[in-house]
């Protein structure tokens, strides 16, 4: 895991704080593949995770969702990903991917953010601060998952 505080997704999951890749499937309800040859395997998100820890993995996805991101062999810390993972992350993620562009994955969607967070205690305002959404929409996903059974919510 990685030891740099302060990058995370959301606030439960901070770096350093223990956020494993199977409790960040869970609250993205699904798990993440990456198409490589003629199969699928785990995710790239999977294997950053194990490189450079499950919440550094997020928020590395979380900020460029779905894009094709260029790893440089000797990135600055001035880069791109430096800015978002830190440079001892960065320097860890050059050592294996230098020199290549990876597709990245798209995060989980809000719904399964959302809950999350509210099985983890978080009161609605907390949460809407944290996903940068409104109150509202917090609490219409709470009673829409409430609705379909989900517990927790």
């Amino acid at each position: 895991m990685v030891t740099r505080a302060g990058v995370g997704w959301p606030d439960g999951y901070r770096v350093g704080e223990g956020a494993s890749l199977a409790e960040l499937e869970q609250a993205a309800g699904r798990r993440i593949y990456k198409r490589r040859g003629a199969r699928q395997r785990p995710a790239l998100l999977e294997e950053f995770a194990e490189l450079i820890g499950a919440a550094a993995a997020m928020a590395l996805i979380e900020a460029y969702p779905g894009a094709r991101l260029y790893v440089p062999r000797k990135p600055g810390e001035h880069s791109r990903i430096a800015q978002v993972i830190g440079m001892a992350a960065t320097l860890r993620l050059a050592a294996m991917y230098g020199g290549e562009t990876l597709q990245l994955p798209r995060p989980p969607d809000l719904a399964a953010r959302i809950i999350a967070l509210r099985q983890q205690g978080l009161t609605a305002g907390m949460i809407a601060q944290q996903l940068h959404c409104t109150r509202r929409r917090v609490f219409q996903v709470l009673a829409d998952a409430r609705e379909s059974g989900a517990r927790g919510c």
